[in-house]
């Protein structure tokens, strides 16, 4: 069994993020082959219609920077993550980097932990498992019979209860087993319990920033180079949980 390193982020890092733009991203951790940054609310990881800044050309400048390279510094997408969620990203450095790393997310041997508040009352553990068709003209996906969309599994815990803005809320921690679009939020939806803020999957009302309470908290997985695994952890967002 390889051995499991937990590296120490960056001093920087330990200050969470909010909303973009006010909040920019966070460099937790990098070395020759990964950048792991945090990404803020609300701030798209690629470039989309909107024009808005990306996390991928925030990463890239920063590279530039930190690396005193002229021209565009390479650097490689390996996952996506919600606009209206925040929380920790993969981005590849190296080529190689980009493979093995990619590879991982293709096996599903990278460990993702999300922390999320949803409506209700939420069992204090289970697993859900459905199958998913996602609406490109929609841009939702939706829980369809087996065999007509892609599976989808998680497992979570209870972790707190309260009352937020007079109704029941309850946060989780979730193991994800299966990486599909939008698939934390489509699965709890249908099981009646969408996240705090997320309007396009049922939630009562928005959270203050248009943001939706999905936060990407820790990822697990092989190293591109020495033969051991890492473990990355972001702090939680400012404000997580008080909305």
């Amino acid at each position: 069994m390889s051995q499991l390193l937990v590296p120490e982020p960056r001093p920087d890092s330990l200050h969470p993020v909010a909303c973009w733009p006010a909040h920019p991203p966070r460099v937790l951790w990098t070395d020759n082959h990964l950048l792991a940054l945090v990404k803020p609310y609300n701030m798209p990881v690629m470039d989309d219609e909107s024009g808005d800044e990306s996390l991928l050309e925030w990463g890239r400048a920063w590279l530039a920077v930190e690396g005193a390279k002229a021209g565009r510094a390479w650097i490689g997408l390996l996952h996506r993550l919600d606009r209206p969620a925040a929380g920790l990203v993969l981005l590849a450095r190296t080529s190689k980097g980009a493979e093995r790393l990619s590879g991982q997310f293709r096996r599903r041997t990278v460990h993702k932990q999300y922390r999320a508040w949803v409506e209700g009352l939420a069992p204090e553990e289970g697993r859900l498992e459905h199958h998913l068709f996602k609406d490109e003209a929609a841009r939702r996906s939706l829980v369809v019979p087996p065999g007509t969309g892609l599976e989808a599994r998680l497992a979570f815990v209870r972790t707190a209860t309260r009352e937020l803005r007079g109704r029941m809320a309850s946060e989780l921690a979730i193991s994800l087993e299966t990486g599909r679009p939008h698939q934390i939020r489509a699965q709890f939806a249908h099981v009646g319990h969408p996240l705090l803020g997320d309007l396009k999957y049922g939630a009562a009302a928005p959270l203050p920033e248009g943001h939706i309470a999905l936060f990407a908290q820790a990822m697990e997985f092989a190293a591109v180079a020495g033969g051991h695994r890492l473990r990355l952890e972001a702090p939680l967002p400012l404000r997580w949980g008080a909305w």
